[in-house]
């Protein structure tokens, strides 16, 4: 029967992805509206089929889901009363996504989502090298042009939005290439995943890399499980490997990543406020306090847009604050953090069955997630694959507990890490046009 299940599924997690990588596009000049949109079929016509002939499982909504509900709603009464055309345009594609959202995560195992999450990743690496391969060469090699930096951005990407798909690409990826039966495609994932890394330096996304490395050591911590004394062995041989680098090349090293980074510039240095981020931050708080009606109801969703506050949060929880007020998006916002908790929760009681291996790096996924939330705005959207992906996630997260056999086996045990035998100026970063109107990115 679980067979069955999982080839009726195949179809509609084929659509998820192309759903996820169709927005990969939605920054190219001349398509980038149509392809902004056509998740919404693709996820449209995977609902459709679960439910006509998939497993689709009738759970009553989790709280993580009627606190999004109530996002939706809320944004439609204050952009109807607020005659807020564009926010309102958003909230029902918002709504729409959401419905379909809530059908696909009660059909597809959220093993398989993260399954899906790794082939769109590595769909997406194929397709920035092959589209823009010489500017990857370039970002590379350092070259400065009248606007600065040149930093890495295929299809139009913004560097921070590159970031986070790579960041989250990353992860999956890595995910895979240890769960992968396959000589073949593990090797292709651990490419795969490699290469998403070098991305985010080409993008000089440093955000995104602070928030993998916090990420890498949780992985570490919580998920890689080591024999009986590998753990010391590899602390030594890492710090010896360290310091032969150091000694060896250290300097041009430390020079490379200074220059690629930016660490001592004027505009992006270590002073610079992240960018001036700080000082967007302060405006952000400030907008939201002063006014009574943003302050409890928020202003509906896509109102902290540069075009209607004139300037950028770059940070997604103020945004939602901004957008939803104190009660419904603080309400959101601890939901994303309780979700971190849940899916430790499920981790650790899944040890020593075959389920901890396929949650594998899901904790440290999600703490990749909520810190470059800090940096970025696209904790709660719907225009780029990771976004699209994690809402998915964090919905099938929260029905995780109220689902029946959702675990999908895996055909291969999780590798125990000894050397014996163990027994036990860009467009819009990804966000929803709608026509006209367009949001832009700061670097």
């Amino acid at each position: 029967m679980r067979n069955e299940a999982q080839k009726t599924n195949r179809l509609p997690e084929a659509l998820i992805g192309l759903g996820c990588y169709a927005s990969f596009w939605s920054n190219v000049d001349g398509i980038g509206d149509v392809m902004q949109l056509s998740y919404l079929g693709f996820f449209l016509a995977a609902a459709f089929y679960l439910l006509l002939f998939g497993r689709f499982e009738s759970i009553s909504p989790s709280a993580t889901e009627i606190i999004m509900y109530s996002v939706g709603v809320l944004s439609a009464f204050v952009a109807l009363f607020g005659s807020q055309e564009f926010s309102g345009e958003y909230t029902l594609l918002f709504l729409g996504t959401l419905i379909l959202t809530s059908i696909l995560a009660r059909s597809v195992p959220l093993e398989r989502l993260l399954d899906i999450g790794a082939a769109t990743a590595f769909a997406c690496v194929l397709t920035a090298i092959l589209a823009d391969g010489r500017d990857f060469h370039r970002a590379l090699t350092i070259s400065i042009t009248s606007h600065g930096l040149f930093r890495y951005t295929p299809l139009n990407t913004h560097p921070v939005l590159m970031g986070l798909i790579f960041g989250v690409g990353s992860i999956l990826m890595a995910r895979k290439a240890i769960l992968a039966t396959a000589i073949a495609h593990r090797v292709a994932m651990i490419v795969g995943s490699l290469l998403a890394f070098i991305f985010m330096v080409a993008a000089s996304a440093r955000g995104a890399l602070l928030s993998l490395f916090i990420a890498a050591i949780t992985a570490v911590v919580l998920d890689v499980r080591f024999g009986k004394g590998t753990r010391w062995k590899l602390m030594g041989a890492s710090v010896v490997a360290a310091g032969v680098l150091a000694i060896s090349a250290g300097d041009k090293i430390a020079a490379y990543l200074d220059a690629i980074l930016q660490l001592h510039s004027h505009y992006r240095g270590l002073n610079s406020g992240m960018t001036g981020r700080d000082v967007l931050w302060a405006r952000g708080i400030s907008t939201f306090v002063s006014d009574p009606v943003v302050l409890f109801v928020g202003g509906g969703l896509r109102s902290s847009e540069a075009t209607t506050i004139d300037f950028q949060t770059e940070n997604s929880y103020i945004t939602i604050l901004l957008d939803s007020g104190l009660f419904v998006g603080g309400s959101l916002i601890l939901a994303f953090f309780y979700a971190l908790i849940n899916a430790r929760r499920l981790s650790r009681n899944a040890d020593a069955s075959d389920a901890s291996k396929q949650l594998l790096f899901l904790v440290p996924l999600l703490v990749f997630v909520l810190v470059q939330s800090f940096f970025e705005r696209q904790l709660l959207a719907v225009g780029n694959p990771a976004s699209l992906l994690m809402l998915v996630v964090f919905v099938s997260l929260s029905l995780r507990s109220r689902r029946r056999g959702d675990l999908v086996h895996s055909q291969a045990p999780i590798p125990v890490f000894s050397g014996e035998s163990d027994d036990g100026g860009y467009r819009g970063a990804g966000q929803m046009t709608l026509g006209k109107q367009q949001s832009s990115r700061g670097g």
